[in-house]
């Protein structure tokens, strides 16, 4: 694996030399192919680590469109004169444009591409491990670079997030996502905090869980303050529970 890392690795260095002097893609949308290349031909196993890698592209390949305003289409000049033309002191109005439309759309447009190159990325991994969990990763990141592209690389480090730790774990998930939420839109998490925990405190009076239903309450009442608390409430709860377990197993295999 470590030999066709460096193998594939070379051969994409290689190719951006060649693309920086050939021209075929923009620096940025040769990253983001390379990044997709590498997750599909050389992916690491553990998930985590593939969407961790996907995370930080994503965040890569993001800071371009962030510096293109899309609500100026009708006065596309403000955003560059590369697209403007004119000759008075006053060039930049909308209205000596040097291209058409959908000419200047195309341009404005180009630098979300490197978006689709790591859902392509992510999803491929994800045919090749097999993992539906990774699939289901991929498309809500691909939904959220429609709908939220400033917040879009979260979804992909909640889902490394969650991989990574006791994926058994209710609590922690939910830690996970609300956490997420949370730096997305604070008001969505605050309302999805209280919701889950209150399903959870329910759930725990049901199976007469005390601790679980005691968690659950701290949680629901941290929700009303931030859903950040709500969430450090469940991580922390999910978390000494994994190391209480692990504490036990060892006390077992000491003993015999």
């Amino acid at each position: 694996m470590i030999r066709r890392t460096i193998i594939f690795g070379a051969a994409l260095a290689a190719l951006a030399l060649i693309n920086d002097q050939m021209l075929w893609l923009p620096s940025l949308q040769f990253t983001a192919l390379a990044i997709s290349v590498l997750l599909v031909v050389v992916a690491p196993r553990p998930a985590w680590v593939a969407l961790v890698i996907a995370g930080l592209a994503a965040y890569s390949v993001r800071s371009v469109f962030l510096m293109v305003d899309f609500g100026q289409l009708d006065a596309v000049c403000l955003n560059g004169s590369a697209i403007c033309g004119g000759t008075q002191p006053d060039w930049y109005i909308a209205d000596e444009k040097t291209y058409s439309p959908g000419v200047t759309g195309f341009f404005l447009e180009l630098p979300v591409v490197p978006a689709w190159l790591i859902v392509v990325g992510v999803l491929g991994w994800a045919i090749r491990r097999r993992s539906w969990r990774t699939a289901v990763a991929g498309a809500l990141y691909g939904a959220a670079v429609v709908f939220l592209p400033h917040e879009a690389p979260i979804v992909l480090f909640a889902a490394a997030a969650a991989a990574l730790g006791p994926r058994k774990d209710v609590r922690y998930l939910m830690g996970i996502g609300v956490l997420a939420l949370a730096w997305t839109s604070p008001l969505v998490a605050t309302i999805v905090a209280i919701t889950a925990t209150l399903a959870l405190t329910i759930w725990a009076l049901v199976r007469k869980d005390v601790v679980n239903g005691a968690v659950a309450l701290l949680a629901l009442a941290a929700a009303s303050v931030t859903p950040y608390l709500s969430a450090g409430v469940l991580l922390a709860a999910a978390v000494t529970a994994l190391y209480q377990h692990r504490h036990r197993v060892r006390i077992d295999q000491a003993n015999g």
